[in-house]
């Protein structure tokens, strides 16, 4: 995606924007030329920018955005989702309008730094900050090709293999059997649809990844994260990735990625040697080790075990990883995507690549990647151009192009179908079992529409740290915590704060679709212990999530019946359009509130 515009030069502060609706630009101009110092201030392909302060601000950024690229396109950005990470950062989330997801938009931002991608039908841009400030990188202009594997088709060891075979050859490993206790791999044939399985991840990162990112080290690992997560989301995959704990290790930058993954695994290196136990004390899944990718050195961008391999049992001890990340420290144009880390953890799932690039079976025979070479290639595959999403018939990659073949070519069915053993790998600490949390509102099997509190309480040996709201999975931020709760501090005298324990927030239901939703709120207490509880909801609404102006509704035609418990509202108009509505008594908050809209 070659550009004729020198380096730097797209945005300045004498460019004028044009909006449409006062649609804000993602990129606002940068006058900083004299902090742009070094060798990438004159880099071609590389330009800099400034995010958009609103895409981060703790209220609602903008739904929608424009895009002023280098090679002179722009184009509108609808926003699809946005994450809140328990590190205070966002990552806000949409799609190149008139594209729906297959061309995705991710920029995660955290105090300031931002890392993302932005993928067109052009060709793909990335966002990165450094110690100069952020980029907006054109990886054909700077000339950087993804790096894949030489070795793709290189079959892994088999069970009865040694316990440190020398792999140096092969990309990933295939786990012994043995070890810790392994559960039973799921054999149910269709993907489980019961809500999102939260697996609990631990990253740990060496000084070299460390120096590199800097202070923007948080923003890089927070969207790591959220490229994996909202890969499943686009996937029907029912998993959220939570990070609980991240660290840097002293482990050497230049092993081999088999050495680094079996000092990991089996705690063999001085230094990794209480990696277990942090993965016990932190309730960690997966364990993954980040190293600045070295083409040298680790020849490609990971290596996991392909835990299940030919429908195995799923092996607890085996939920490792080792993944390269960002652009070889050798110096060569090849560089690691950001969704090598979502790629090597598919393995440590039991998924593995397409049919043509792999000679075994992960834990269930379907659980291959797809893709059509120079059409698009899913997560798994070694196919290009790679798309965020991972194998699956019942979605779209590319246009009408299915992302997968059913019974054949179907990642995010055998995920599904593997989650909750792997969400099992470890219990969460014993602090857990410490905290008491109720959720009072919303109740589970409720139905809920509008605005409306959720709330609650919750205490703690050690005393609550914070409360946390997910939907559907998915982080929203912190719910306030310190309401006034005597009755609660009564019951409990010995714990911190017992008697102003409670939680509440104001919640808009009628931005969500219509439909069943989870909401989970997550309890953590001052040693990082959590507890988590849910209510599943059934949501209804108006066209509109918010009719600002009293007008727009009218019960000058309408019809007022009871029944029971229960009010019914006919013929009533809400922007033009005619609704039946029931209301029904409501004991959590003493009142009646809608639990049915009909057109």
């Amino acid at each position: 995606m070659p550009s004729s515009l020198a380096a730097g030069s797209y945005l300045t502060d004498e460019t004028v924007v044009v909006t449409t609706q006062d649609i804000p630009e993602l990129f606002v101009p940068d006058s900083r030329p004299t902090q742009r110092r070094g060798t990438s201030a004159t880099q071609a392909g590389r330009y800099p920018v400034r995010m958009n302060a609103r895409l981060g601000e703790a209220g609602l950024p903008p739904s929608t955005v424009f895009l002023s690229a280098p090679n002179g396109v722009r184009y509108e950005i609808i926003q699809d989702n946005r994450m809140l990470h328990s590190s205070d950062g966002t990552t806000w989330v949409g799609h190149l309008k008139g594209y729906d997801d297959i061309y995705r938009v991710m920029i995660t931002t955290h105090q300031g730094h931002s890392f993302g991608r932005i993928l067109t039908p052009d060709g793909e841009f990335l966002v990165e900050s450094d110690d100069s400030g952020t980029w907006l990188i054109d990886p054909w202009e700077v000339g950087w090709l993804p790096a894949d594997s030489s070795d793709d088709t290189v079959a892994p060891p088999s069970f009865e293999e040694s316990p440190n075979p020398d792999l140096s050859a092969h990309r990933q490993l295939t786990p012994r059997s043995g070890g810790e206790v392994a559960t039973p791999a799921d054999s149910t044939i269709l993907p489980k649809t019961d809500g999102v399985t939260i697996i609990d991840v631990m990253l740990l990162y060496t000084p070299d990844l460390a120096k590199h990112y800097g202070a923007g080290l948080q923003a890089h690992l927070d969207s790591l994260i959220a490229v994996a997560n909202q890969a499943y989301l686009d996937s029907q995959v029912n998993i959220a990735l939570r990070l609980v704990h991240h660290a840097q290790v002293n482990y050497s930058e230049t092993t081999s990625n088999t050495d680094a993954l079996n000092a990991l695994t089996n705690g063999s290196a001085p230094v990794l040697a209480n990696v277990n136990a942090l993965r016990d004390q932190y309730g960690a899944d997966l364990v993954v080790l980040l190293r600045p990718f070295s083409l040298s050195n680790h020849v490609g961008c990971g290596l996991a075990w392909i835990n299940g391999l030919n429908g195995q049992a799923m092996n607890p001890a085996y939920g490792f990883a080792v993944v390269g990340d960002g652009n070889d420290v050798g110096g060569s144009q090849y560089y690691c995507p950001d969704s090598s880390l979502a790629h090597e953890i598919g393995h440590a799932m039991g998924s593995d690549h397409d049919h043509a690039n792999s000679t075994t079976q992960g834990a269930n025979p379907y659980a291959y990647g797809h893709g059509i070479e120079g059409v698009f290639g899913t997560i798994m595959s070694y196919i290009n151009p790679r798309v965020g999403k991972f194998s699956n018939p019942n979605i779209d990659c590319s246009g009408r192009q299915s992302c997968g073949i059913a019974d054949y070519a179907d990642n995010a069915r055998s995920l599904n179908n593997t989650r909750e053993n792997v969400a099992h790998f470890r219990n969460a600490n014993d602090n857990n079992a410490q905290i008491i949390l109720t959720l009072e509102e919303p109740v589970g099997g409720g139905v809920y529409s509008g605005i409306a509190n959720v709330r609650g309480w919750a205490v703690a040996p050690q005393g609550v740290q914070r409360i946390e709201l997910y939907l559907d999975g998915a982080l929203q931020g912190n719910i306030p915590l310190g309401g006034r709760r005597a009755d609660v501090g009564g019951a409990y005298p010995n714990d911190p704060g017992s008697a102003d324990s409670g939680f509440a927030m104001v919640f808009n239901y009628s931005t969500l679709a219509a439909g069943s939703h989870t909401l989970t709120v997550r309890a953590i207490d001052v040693t990082g212990a959590t507890r988590d509880t849910s209510a599943t909801v059934n949501v209804v609404r108006f066209a509109s999530s918010y009719m600002a102006d009293p007008a727009t509704v009218s019960l000058d035609h309408a019809t007022l019946s009871h029944a029971g418990n229960t009010l019914t509202v006919q013929n009533l108009t809400a922007e033009g359009q005619s609704y039946t509505i029931r209301l029904a008594w409501r004991p959590a908050t003493q009142g009646f509130a809608i639990d049915q809209i009909e057109r």
